[in-house]
């Protein structure tokens, strides 16, 4: 599955006039490796002047792209072939990573990370190398919206200095989430600046054209999304739609929950400059910089449109983020039980996040924007979430979903 080496003298002694081959074989280069990917592992290894020559069982060129974004100041020769082998040695100790269970004791020894819960998702993949950040995404037109919108965000996102057709990377951002610099207080200072210079930066005057795309464009975001996520999650999890409690609540079907929604109300958006993926641990504090907070993670485009999407998505992103701490999620400090059709779910609890809901809700409300359309939005975004991740977050969020959509649409 790997890369062939052994000891770190054994690493010297592959380099000879500088030059470098590192081999994989059945399991793919770029697989995350703790917070990095098992090719730039070995490549940090190596002085920067080093001429490397990697063999690869996959794209090439999609392994070339991630070289140059990743490390640009290094030479790569990239080549189709592979060797067949099948272990990884740090230290002492070696690894056989043609399995799954061999890769995951490798991952735990070197990087010390057993407990975490894998929050990745298969269409995407996010790299730390050195101090650069490198996003990766098998859809190449979601690169080519990304780096568009980040232009259009331009001074409240990092700024994109490489991209290749699968990847862009740009300098790690100083500062930590707001969810690390939570202190009362600082949630309404986040949306007044994003009142300011996210969402009121320039008003938004769609043409009746404009006005019937954006129209469309809400009712197949919501709606349409939110069928096709429920028929992905029944196919891939196993689990029927039926009656249940959560938390002792009792709780509708998720058929007629949805039967409820009004979603042409749903679907009248209000037109704003957007991120996406509004969420705390997408939101760099840095009290040092000009501008304070940092953007990060962006949605690529709101159906279709990358100049504008609806504020309310924004805001229930937003909402969603400060129910369930996803910093805490990343950390496995949620639980999820079921028994037959009654289920238990908890999470863990992060200090000043009531003070940040309090500040929120005055925040909406002080503005005019529906609390409630706030609310359905956020339990919808946890049900199509839901089949986008692994077990047992999956569960967590689609019973979360309908426990909080039964309590909007059957108040």
């Amino acid at each position: 599955m790997i890369i062939t080496v052994g000891t770190e003298k054994s690493l010297q002694n592959m380099t000879k006039n500088n030059k470098v081959v590192l081999i994989f074989s059945k399991v793919q280069p770029l697989r995350t490796f703790g917070d990095k990917t098992i090719l730039s592992v070995f490549i940090d290894k190596f002085p920067k002047d080093s001429k490397f020559t990697v063999y690869v069982p996959t794209d090439a060129n999609i392994v070339e792209d991630y070289i140059k974004c990743a490390h640009p100041d290094i030479s790569a020769e990239v080549s189709n072939e592979a060797i067949d082998t099948n272990f990884l040695q740090i230290g002492q100790e070696s690894y056989g990573l043609s399995t799954n269970a061999g890769y995951k004791q490798a991952v735990s020894r070197y990087f010390g990370n057993k407990n975490n819960f894998d929050f990745s998702k298969p269409e995407e993949a996010i790299y730390f190398v050195n101090d650069r950040v490198v996003k990766f995404f098998k859809d190449e037109k979601v690169v080519k919206s990304k780096v568009e919108r980040a232009r259009l965000l331009g001074g409240l996102v990092p700024v994109i200095d490489k991209v290749g057709r699968n990847y862009y990377s740009y300098k790690l951002i100083s500062g930590k989430t707001m969810y690390e610099s939570l202190v009362p207080g600082l949630t309404s200072q986040f949306l007044e600046w994003c009142s300011a210079f996210l969402w009121n930066h320039r008003k938004i005057n769609l043409t009746a054209e404009q006005q019937n795309e954006f129209a469309r464009a809400c009712t197949e975001f919501y709606k349409d999304k939110t069928l096709e996520r429920v028929n992905l999650y029944w196919s891939t999890s196993n689990q029927k739609d039926a009656l249940s409690t959560v938390n002792g609540i009792e709780v509708s079907t998720l058929a007629e929950l949805i039967n409820k929604i009004d979603w042409k109300d749903l679907s009248h958006g209000r037109p704003s400059r957007f991120h996406g993926d509004l969420q705390f641990d997408n939101v760099i504090f840095s009290p040092g910089r000009k501008s304070k907070f940092v953007l990060l993670d962006w949605r690529h485009d709101f159906s279709g449109i990358i100049e504008y999407g609806d504020i309310y998505y924004d805001l229930a992103k937003l909402y969603g983020g400060l129910i369930v701490p996803y910093n805490l999620i990343k950390k496995n400090l949620f639980t999820f039980k079921q028994n037959f059709h009654h289920v238990q779910i908890d999470m863990g609890h992060l200090k000043h996040l009531d003070s940040a809901k309090r500040e929120f809700v005055e925040f909406v409300q002080n503005r005019g924007y529906d609390y409630k359309k706030i609310r359905l939005l956020t339990g919808i975004i946890f049900i199509n979430m839901s089949p986008l991740h692994t077990e047992p977050f999956n569960f967590f969020l689609h019973h979360l979903g309908k426990l909080m959509l039964t309590k909007i649409l059957n108040a």
